[in-house]
């Protein structure tokens, strides 16, 4: 019983990372979303993980030009960083 509510966190937190996905997958090229290992919203931060260093800094401008619609879908997101995440990596 213990486990249940960290259970419930996982799944939270898997949905509103397919959320996100869903949401960035038509706003940003195919060859960036298939990069993306990781999508996090938390505290007034979305923060996008991708495979590699190069990846990352792709997925930065891709974002940085998509901000304006980013906040219009989210009001609560002050924040939003791209940080490496090599797939296979909790």
């Amino acid at each position: 019983m213990t486990r249940q509510p960290v259970l419930k966190a996982l799944k939270n937190a898997h949905v509103q990372q397919d959320r996100w996905r869903h949401w960035l997958a038509p706003r940003l090229p195919v060859e960036v979303i298939d990069h993306i290992t990781q999508i996090t919203a938390d505290r007034g931060e979305l923060v996008v993980y991708t495979a590699t260093a190069a990846w990352c800094s792709r997925l930065r401008y891709a974002l940085a030009e998509l901000e304006t619609d980013i906040r219009q879908h989210d009001a609560g997101i002050r924040r939003i960083q791209v940080r490496v995440q090599p797939r296979g990596r909790p």
